[in-house]
């Protein structure tokens, strides 16, 4: 996967995002370890981003547009890993 067509700005949105957490439709939560490379983090029709509070479901449908996102399956999109990220 080429990802050279991401900026520095696409990134730290990512970045921000391996923060959040997902409440899923059996409302559990799951939340990713904040730096960790971002693989598995969706934003997916009626899941709420919650953990930071200034994100809502309007943030989600923006990223979706975001050609720092591709997507997953119906009506999912899922990040892609961050090329920056440093262990």
């Amino acid at each position: 996967m080429d990802l050279s067509h991401l900026t520095d700005e696409d990134m730290l949105i990512i970045d921000m995002y391996t923060a959040c957490e997902m409440k899923g439709p059996d409302n559990t939560y799951t939340e990713p370890n904040i730096m960790r490379l971002v693989d598995e983090l969706y934003c997916c029709p009626g899941y709420t981003l919650s953990k930071m509070k200034e994100f809502d479901k309007s943030v989600c449908q923006l990223l979706s547009q975001s050609k720092s996102f591709q997507a997953c399956g119906i009506g999912a999109w899922k990040l892609v890993p961050n090329v920056n990220y440093k262990k």
